[in-house]
């Protein structure tokens, strides 16, 4: 059994220069950060770590962004998921929202729309937390 700790963070994209970028911006705004640079390693991580905030490039070799946010949401795990992406116009808001996905974020990732981000996450797991505080203390 796993507790989520609130301020962990996941991010799961195929560009090195990418995943170092917002693992020194996240580190630096005092979150723990795991990266990865696909989704069966992601998918290894979670089996491991329920991770609450999480985000997905959409577009990987192998299993695509769409499909692992599925799997992700298909564990039941409570967890805000964003995609990330260049390409966000070849896909539709309501596919993006039907995969599992809380939001989106257009590449090139802006420091400050990324931290918007984090911030409007932890405020939906403190609005979970609230409407159904077992989930405050319950293992995972």
């Amino acid at each position: 059994m796993f507790c989520i700790i609130k301020n962990h963070i996941l991010v799961v994209d195929e560009d090195k220069s990418i995943r170092d970028s917002v693992e020194q911006f996240l580190l630096s705004q005092g979150y723990r950060v795991k990266t990865t640079a696909n989704s069966r390693n992601a998918l290894k991580i979670l089996d491991n770590e329920k991770v609450p905030i999480i985000f997905i490039a959409l577009k990987m070799c192998g299993m695509n962004g769409l499909e692992l946010c599925k799997q992700i949401k298909k564990r039941n795990f409570k967890c805000i998921i964003y995609a990330f992406s260049s390409y966000l116009k070849e896909y539709d808001p309501e596919q993006l929202e039907s995969a599992g996905f809380d939001g989106y974020i257009k590449k090139p990732i802006r420091r400050e729309i990324f931290k918007a981000a984090v911030e409007g996450a932890l405020n939906k797991l403190r609005n979970i937390e609230q409407f159904n505080p077992a989930l405050q203390s319950q293992p995972i």
